[in-house]
């Protein structure tokens, strides 16, 4: 079971890829995040595996937190989610496993879980 938190500060936009996300085994929302400063203290205490993660967050960016994100050391995967395709090579560059845009597809959203599932596992410390 991968535990998952969306943040994103648009309502509709959780609700939408709560929904989608239904469509999928093996997933469970573990937390929604529409405040950008939970989005940190969320992730070190529940440990998801997996974040979808908006790109405006009002005022900071996703980018943002995924980069101090990254400097955790948590085997965590990013999948942004956002209206704007111009952010896409940044994205990579913070080590995101895919980049949706809205509105997000049921094949789109397949496409980038199976990618996430296949980082995941590459990604997945040995104890």
């Amino acid at each position: 079971m991968y535990k998952v938190i969306i943040a994103d500060d648009e309502p509709r936009a959780i609700e939408v890829l709560e929904k989608l996300l239904g469509n999928f085994a093996g997933y469970t929302v573990i937390k929604t995040i529409r405040d950008e400063s939970e989005i940190l203290p969320s992730v070190i205490a529940l440990e998801p595996d997996l974040l979808f993660l908006d790109i405006n967050l009002g005022q900071t960016t996703g980018m943002d937190v995924a980069r101090e994100l990254n400097m955790l050391g948590r085997p965590l995967q990013i999948i942004f989610i956002t209206a704007y395709n111009q952010y896409a090579l940044e994205a990579f560059d913070c080590k995101a496993c895919d980049y949706l845009l809205k509105p997000v597809s049921l094949a789109r959203l397949s496409q980038a879980l199976k990618h996430f599932e296949e980082h995941y596992h590459v990604n997945v410390p040995i104890e």
